[in-house]
């Protein structure tokens, strides 16, 4: 369900700055995709920093390592 929320894109705003944050969450948006499908589309960030980055657990638990 979380993965479905676009306030994950908070969590991308230290990495490509709010502009390009809010862009992408109105993409999301207005394409009725997730801000993962967004992202890759773009292809601004890696999978594995992509998935490093919107990981919920780590939101949480910032201390957490996978």
């Amino acid at each position: 369900m979380i993965e479905k929320s676009l306030a994950l894109v908070t969590a991308l705003t230290p990495k490509i700055g709010y502009d390009r944050a809010a862009r992408l969450a109105k993409k999301a948006y207005d394409q009725r995709k997730t801000i993962r499908q967004v992202v890759k589309e773009e292809n601004f960030l890696s999978e594995e920093e992509l998935s490093r980055t919107l990981d919920p657990r780590s939101m949480i638990s910032p201390g957490l390592k996978k």
